[in-house]
This record gives C-alpha cells, structure tokens and sequence, in this order.
C-alpha cells in the first residue's frame, strides 16, 4: 500500500506525493514518490550539492560499472564502444544538422557523439564535469569545458542533453537557464531520457528491473506527459518522438535471468523483422524504453 507523503514535486512543486519504491539502488535511504498532482516520479531526498559533485566527477563510473555498464571503463574505450549508440543518435537528429549550426552538448563524456556530428556542422562544443572524459575528449578535438558557466556568452543553434536531464535535482530551472543559451527562435534543444512507462516496468512488471531501474542518479523518471509539462512550462513547444533501444533478447533475460545484458542472446531464435516490428509495437504504446524531445520556444 503507497504511502502518502509530504514530498515535494521537483517539476510543480506539489507538496502531496505516493511513495511508490523505498530504497534504491545505490542508497536505501532514497525513495521514489509519485505526484499527486502531476504524476511526476522523482527522487527524495536528494544529494546536497556537494555530494552530488563528488559523485559525478569522482563516482560515476565506477556506480555505472556496478550497474553492469561496462561501456564506462576508461575514456578510450567508451569512445570506442559507443560507436553505434553515435550512430543512432546522428539516424534521428540529422535533418536538425546543417554547415552553418553551432552545436552544444551538455554531459558529452568522452565526445563519441560530437565526434560523429562534428564533419555535419560549423563547431561543436561539449561540457562533461568527468575530468577523466573532458581531457580526452580534448584531446580528440572536441572542445570540451568542465561546466555551463565555463561556455560563457556564446549562443547554440542546436543543444542536445542525452541521459541527463533525469540527473538533474531542479528541471525546470535548468531547462531555463539552457533556453539562455539558444541562439535564437529557431535554435532548439533536443533531449532524450530513459521512459517511465517503459515495458519492463509497466507492462511485464519484472521484480529484478523494479530493484535496479530506481538509483541514486537519477533524479527524475519522465514518461511523455510530465515532459510536456515541463516543457510547456519553461515556454517551451516540444515534439516527442518514442524510440526502442533493447531488444527483444533483452527483455527476455531481464524476465529470466533477473539482471541486465542479453542483447541478441536469442538472434538465433528471433529475426530482424521481429525485433524490428516488437520495437514498433512499443513504440506505437509508449512502452518504449526511450523519449526523444525536440524542443524549440514559443516566448
């Protein structure tokens, strides 16, 4: 039975919240709660903000390895693992690409996607507080500063946020102080964050996905509504687009096996096609895994 709470919504600031997962992985002291008012799902408490500091230029690869990313070792080989993922991520956003846009990428990690993006633009910058991943990003030539404040005065065409605005303790006030650096009334920010409402969660309801899918680094769980709420509320239009990044191999050995891992475990039993069409499925339910936000100002 959920309990109610006097939590605060980090999105619409309601005070009356339902505890809906106490403890999480990486702290049991931290519990989910869900918005009476909005249907918001976040974090509480959260990290102060020098906690918060020291786990993300310190803690965060090592937390993510436990997690069974082991795309997260050294900076080298994140780059070279994250290839596809680039390629993925330059599939959906290309059209927004062109010789004369200046683009910004906050949370750019070892610069695998401002790498790809890089020859279909005018100049690419990242922020990436890992000091480990900003120097080789560098190095790689992929101007890369510690922080927002370090960009300074300059203005973007194009600002992408992969897997970090859930990281983020106050959304609406950073969204903000993103849409200060936009360039102009056609410059706009594209976001994607992991769905709430994804299958595992919402439709198989597997017990081993609900331990490890709730952590410590993430702040907020955003399904499409509660994005467009936030958006809408920075004065913002946004265009929302589901997208499937595990397979159907995946899905199965959370359901069997009980941890992460799998993909294309069982590509000897299922096609292309199938994977192909169980991803469109999802999709077209917002069961999907994945929301992609494209978001431009209307003030």
């Amino acid at each position: 039975m959920m309990k109610t709470m006097s939590v605060e919504c980090n999105i619409c600031r309601g005070k009356d919240s339902d505890e809906t997962k106490k403890g999480v992985f990486g702290n049991p002291d931290q519990n989910i709660y869900k918005c009476r008012a909005c249907g918001h799902l976040f974090l509480a408490p959260l990290l102060d903000d020098a906690e918060e500091e020291r786990f993300y230029i310190n803690d965060y690869p090592a937390f993510l390895l436990k997690r069974g990313d082991f795309k997260s070792t050294t900076p080298a080989e994140h780059f070279a693992k994250n290839k596809d993922e680039a390629s993925r991520r330059l599939r959906l956003v290309k059209r927004f690409l062109s010789h004369s846009k200046s683009i910004l990428e906050i949370g750019s990690a070892s610069g695998f996607f401002l790498s790809r993006i890089k020859p279909y633009v005018k100049d690419v910058c990242g922020v990436e507080p890992n000091s480990d991943r900003a120097g080789f990003a560098n190095k790689k030539g992929i101007e890369t500063r510690s922080s927002l404040e370090d960009v300074g005065n300059k203005k973007f065409d194009l600002i992408f946020l992969y897997y970090v605005l859930e990281h983020i303790k106050d959304p609406d006030g950073f969204i903000k102080n993103v849409k200060s650096l936009l360039k102009n009334s056609s410059s706009r920010i594209i976001i994607e964050v992991p769905n709430a409402a994804e299958a595992l969660i919402s439709l198989y309801h597997s017990p081993a996905y609900n331990e490890f899918v709730w952590q410590r680094a993430h702040c907020s769980y955003f399904s499409a509504d509660t994005l467009k709420r936030l958006f809408a509320g920075a004065g913002f239009k946004a265009e929302f687009i589901p997208e499937q990044r595990y397979d159907i191999s995946n899905h199965i050995h959370w359901l069997v096996e009980g941890k992460p891992g799998g993909i294309g475990k069982y590509s000897h039993v299922f096609s292309k096609e199938l994977n192909k069409q169980y991803a469109k499925d999802l999709k077209k339910r917002w069961l999907c895994d994945t929301i992609l936000a494209i978001a431009g100002k209307v003030r």
